[in-house]
């Protein structure tokens, strides 16, 4: 496993790019959308992340229009887990045992 910082690189448009980024502009809106939500659903807050703060996890489940949903909280956690071996496998933990829960394990 790379110890280093975890990044994604894409295409985007400058079309995308606003909608993703800009508050003007974007497309996104994640309580909305998660009221629409049907299916099982697991919401991941680390509580250390400067980038979306557990504050942003506790209106997204609120939003969740159902009760087949849980919330899990990765204790110092980071947005991208940079250096944070034990956070990232206590994060990978947690979705591979909801996921089994669900029936969607392998």
């Amino acid at each position: 496993m790379n110890d280093g910082p975890v990044g994604i690189a894409r295409f985007c448009t400058l079309r995308s790019w606003l909608s993703q980024w800009s508050i003007d502009e974007t497309n996104a809106h994640g309580e909305k959308n998660a009221a629409n939500i049907s299916i099982p659903t697991l919401v991941i807050a680390n509580t250390a992340d400067n980038a979306c703060p557990p504050s942003h996890a506790d209106r997204l489940f609120a939003a969740v229009g159902h009760q087949r949903k849980k919330r899990v909280d990765v204790v110092g956690a980071t947005h991208y887990y940079a250096f944070q071996r034990q956070q990232l496998a206590e994060c990978v933990e947690h979705c591979s045992q909801w996921m089994d829960a669900q029936g969607f394990g392998g």
